[in-house]
């Protein structure tokens, strides 16, 4: 499978660079060069001319805005060319066969090494010129200009050379798509790493918030009540009624605060994940009446894990409570809700908080609007919605990322707009230890 490098503008700039100095070179060589009869000072002058006119068009063309699978055409282009000029020279000046071919083995070698391409696109490199070489020497060249001999050592040498560099345009590909793959999951886990951070300053923001609007909610509740009781008025009982119901909500709110920063351990007991998905989809069926319709799909033997099963059905009915809103108005709405077994078996950049080893996962998947990228990388910020304000309850799912914090689990969301939201949480150690139980060989 061909790979994109993210900077083919790198590619483009030494691309037109090669191509310029394959033209200089070319000129200067016939310049500098003593011809053994005008025939072949003609003869020469229309191969180089032809093959530095095609370089030049070459490096013209070599835009930084080139995309990888163009650039890597280019490239081709160019070692075909440079097979069009050795072989060309080789033909009408037989005395520089050998020189010619160190010409051909050296763009070979350039080619694996330095063009981002597989090894059958230097494989095919390779078969066009040690077949043009070929038919030079075997067909066109006179054997009393390069004696038999001769040519069967440059054509093995050729053969050799070009099987060494196939092995090594895949060993550099290779090493290319490692190098890639650790600078994904580097990334990956940079941005999570900031993501944590940039949550745990909101999460001690929001809980010194919450301390001082608890006591304030505190002296509201104080007085709604001393008043409430002296109140002889139905309608200003009532009022105070709502003060009061106004005022513990408030609190509820500001509890739900301050256990984003309260590091206080959550007592993990064995349990199992099918009852807890079951009760959850019975909730979700009565919160999505007439809204979507819920599946479920639980995968038969889990084990069980460490979970707070309280805590665990209180953040996926915050999952089940966006998708509601997600779905709302959209016909043919679906949430699907599945349990399955999962390995980690090396550090996973889908995965970037999770160790090795064996877990559950929960999904629950919805067909609602779905969120953007810029949405998914604040999904976690208390408050944070994609509602208008003034329909927003509650800390949404940075709710959900504290209980598998505090599960010493992860949760991963999958979304795209107008496909629809999946939320993953994954839970281990049935013990009661939390983390994933270590995997097999």
């Amino acid at each position: 499978m061909e790979q994109t490098h993210p900077q083919p503008a790198t590619y483009a700039r030494a691309l037109r660079i090669v191509a310029v100095a394959i033209a200089l070179v070319a000129v200067a060589k016939h310049f500098t060069t003593d011809f053994p009869s005008p025939a072949a000072r003609h003869d020469l002058a229309l191969i180089r001319g032809l093959a530095s006119a095609v370089t030049i068009a070459i490096a013209l063309v070599c835009s930084p805005r080139r995309s990888m699978p163009e650039l890597r055409t280019l490239a081709f282009a160019l070692g075909v060319d440079i097979v069009f000029i050795t072989v060309g020279v080789t033909i009408v000046v037989p005395a520089e066969v050998w020189e010619q071919a160190v010409s051909l083995v050296a763009m070979m070698f350039a080619a694996a090494v330095f063009m981002p391409w597989s090894w059958r696109w230097q494989a095919t490199l390779v078969a066009i010129a040690v077949a043009a070489a070929t038919v030079a020497l075997l067909l066109v060249i006179s054997r009393d200009l390069v004696d038999g001999h001769s040519a069967l050592r440059v054509l093995l040498t050729l053969y050799l050379m070009g099987a060494l560099s196939v092995v090594g345009a895949e060993l550099a590909d290779r090493s290319r798509r490692e190098v890639e793959a650790a600078h994904v999951e580097r990334r990956a886990l940079d941005q999570q790493r900031r993501q944590e951070r940039r949550l745990d300053a909101l999460g001690r923001f929001a809980g010194g918030i919450a301390h001082q609007f608890n006591n304030l909610l505190g002296g509201i509740l104080t007085n709604a009540s001393v008043l409430r009781a002296d109140a002889t008025q139905r309608s200003a009982a009532a009022e105070l009624d709502e003060i009061a119901a106004a005022a513990r909500q408030g609190r509820d709110l500001t509890t739900e605060l301050l256990r984003l920063t309260r590091s206080d351990p959550t007592q993990l007991r064995p349990t199992d994940v099918a009852e807890v998905v079951t009760g959850i989809a019975r909730l979700a069926g009565a919160m999505l009446t007439d809204i979507a319709a819920v599946e479920v799909q639980v995968a038969d033997g889990l084990p069980p894990v460490a979970a707070d099963a309280d805590q665990l059905v209180h953040a996926c009915t915050q999952i089940v409570l966006n998708a509601r809103d997600a779905m709302q108005g959209r016909p043919g709405g679906r949430l699907t809700l599945t349990a399955a077994a999962e390995t980690i078996r090396a550090p996973d950049p889908q995965w970037p908080d999770a160790q090795p080893g064996r877990y559950v996962r929960v999904s629950l998947s919805d067909t609602g609007r779905g969120m953007s990228a810029a949405e998914l990388e604040r999904v976690f910020e208390p408050f944070f919605t994609t509602k208008p304000m003034h329909q927003a309850k509650g800390l949404g799912l940075a709710t959900v990322h504290r209980v598998m914090r505090e599960h010493r689990g992860a949760v991963r969301i999958d979304s795209e707009p107008a496909r629809g939201t999946s939320v993953h949480l994954l839970g281990g150690g049935g013990g009661g230890g939390g983390g994933g139980a270590p995997a097999g060989p």
